[in-house]
């Protein structure tokens, strides 16, 4: 029998339906619920071992036992406060930290461009370092120490928030919150950037105003860039603690490894160089109250404070980008005057001519440009302005022709420059010729 046959023969007997099966509601639901049964019953685990368990309580170490400090209570919450206070005659490196209480810093405002420091005074700023979870910043991040600086009864106080749970964090920001009142500026250093950013979003996230809003904020880190970068390519706090103040930390705790002692803080397990994050935290503070007067002393007298050539030529083209062109041109002469070499003697020479050249004083300019010659004479900066000046102002184009011609003849000169000394050097000829003067 063929299997056409078969089927048919199947047919007959009833083997095959053309309908499906019905079922009664009621029978459809319970066949539909067994179904799903079966599929979680061979797709999952067992439901013993479905079952989340706590997680046990971490035991935090006695932070008090470890560190000096004070427990303040804030609503329901008590937080740790550690820190230190120092007299105003306590040196720091070489400084003496209250010589800020001296300072002079009625010109701040005006160097640093900022209307928000106008009658910036040390004692009503409030120092401001953070120790945190991570550098990358953002919501993720959290400041579990605070260094809050302030000037008091003739002291220098730094209280350290500490975190000893991170449900404390409200109340830390809350008692921050009141002491920041207090003070009418912030001063930090690279506060800009990283510290006041984290703490204001803290408190967004804790849905509070930050008590920094609207406060004047000097960051430290840019006007000492400013002055120093040219001799010194660090300008980390501790490398400006070595080279600046004199002092250089022993047993310090390098940044990136702080967060990790934290966390492992989180979990119960207190080592001994979570002591130091207190010790780096409170000398980052301290430091800051040390360079401020440093600072201000080489803005307000940089010809008697300032003893690097490097550093004063850089105050100096501060002082002429911010309208004082007296005291730059002071500054970046005094510079080559001291000996700066290379490169920067160099452009040194040029800012100074410029702004010889731009205020009028073009006779002092013409003999700067003239010395040039001898230890830049390799180089078309000198002879450019000097074909300029008898061109311009001495009406002598035939003496411009040599100098335009000294100038091409030098060795290395890129195209566009060479082309615009051809273009001159045309421009000149031409000029001699309808004047008939060489």
């Amino acid at each position: 029998m063929s299997d056409i046959e078969k089927k048919l023969k199947r047919m007959r007997d009833g083997g095959y339906s053309s309908a499906a099966p019905t079922f009664s509601p009621e029978e459809e639901r319970r066949r539909r619920i067994e179904n799903l049964r079966n599929i979680i019953s061979t797709t999952t685990t067992s439901s013993t071992k479905l079952i989340c368990e706590k997680p046990r309580p971490v035991k935090a170490p006695p932070v008090a036992e470890m560190i000096s400090g004070r427990t303040e209570q804030v609503g329901d919450l008590e937080i740790f406060i550690a820190g230190d206070s120092y007299d105003i005659n306590h040196v720091q490196g070489q400084v003496r930290i209250g010589d800020a209480f001296d300072s002079d810093y009625s010109k701040l405002a005006h160097y640093m461009r900022d209307a928000s420091l106008v009658g910036f005074n040390a004692q009503k700023a409030l120092y401001i370092d953070t120790e945190t979870t991570g550098l990358a910043g953002g919501s993720g991040t959290m400041a579990f120490m605070v260094g809050a600086g302030y000037w008091r009864d003739g002291k220098f106080t730094v209280d350290q928030y500490f975190l000893r749970r991170l449900e404390e964090e409200p109340a830390m920001l809350d008692h921050l919150a009141q002491l920041a009142e207090n003070y009418q500026y912030i001063v930090s250093f690279n506060g800009k950037s990283f510290d006041i950013p984290l703490l204001n979003a803290r408190y967004v996230m804790n849905r509070r105003l930050s008590p920094f809003i609207g406060k004047g904020h000097l960051d430290l880190i840019h006007p000492i860039r400013r002055i120093f970068r040219r001799r010194l390519a660090d300008c980390t706090l501790g490398n400006l603690e070595c080279r600046l103040l004199g002092l250089e930390r022993h047993n310090d705790v390098p940044g990136f490894e702080i967060p990790g002692l934290y966390f492992r803080f989180l979990r119960g397990v207190w080592e001994d160089r979570m002591g130091l994050v207190f010790s780096h935290n409170l000398n980052d503070i301290v430091s800051m109250t040390a360079l401020l007067p440093l600072l201000t002393d080489r803005l307000n007298d940089p010809l008697n404070c300032i003893e690097h050539a490097a550093d004063l030529y850089e105050a100096g083209r501060l002082f002429v980008q911010r309208g004082d062109s007296g005291l730059g041109i002071d500054c970046l002469r005094e510079a080559i005057r001291k000996r700066l070499k290379g490169e920067a003697c160099f452009k040194a020479c040029c800012d100074l001519s410029t702004v010889l050249k731009r205020e009028g004083r073009l006779a002092e300019a013409l003999d700067l440009w003239e010395w040039m010659l001898k230890p830049f004479g390799h180089l078309p900066f000198a002879y450019i302005e000097l074909a300029k000046h008898h061109e311009h102002i001495c009406k002598n184009a035939g003496i411009a022709v040599e100098y335009t011609h000294k100038a091409l003849s030098l060795d290395n000169l890129d195209r566009q420059t060479k082309a615009d000394l051809e273009h001159r050097l045309a421009r000149l000829k031409n000029k001699v010729q309808k004047t008939g003067k060489t």
